[in-house]
């Protein structure tokens, strides 16, 4: 079983990596979308935004799934 520090880091190390390409997407795709064109900080909020709830999100499941495989071993 994964302990609730290495569920962190595992979560931190995905989120940051999302984090890095969701700037890379929005600052090129939301333009093909014919959304007007938006500034780096503005850039930099939206993916702030996504990334914390991904981490949250992401950091409940593998707390929820290792709880969960802990009950199944005990049975």
């Amino acid at each position: 079983m994964q302990t609730k520090k290495w569920s962190a880091i595992e979560q931190a190390t995905s989120v940051v990596t999302g984090f890095l390409i969701a700037q890379g997407l929005i600052l090129h795709i939301l333009p093909l979308f014919d959304l007007r064109e938006i500034t780096i900080d503005e850039s930099i909020l939206i993916s702030v935004i996504f990334t914390s709830v991904s981490f949250c999100r992401g950091y409940m499941f593998r707390r929820l799934f290792n709880k969960l495989h802990k009950r199944k071993e005990t049975k």
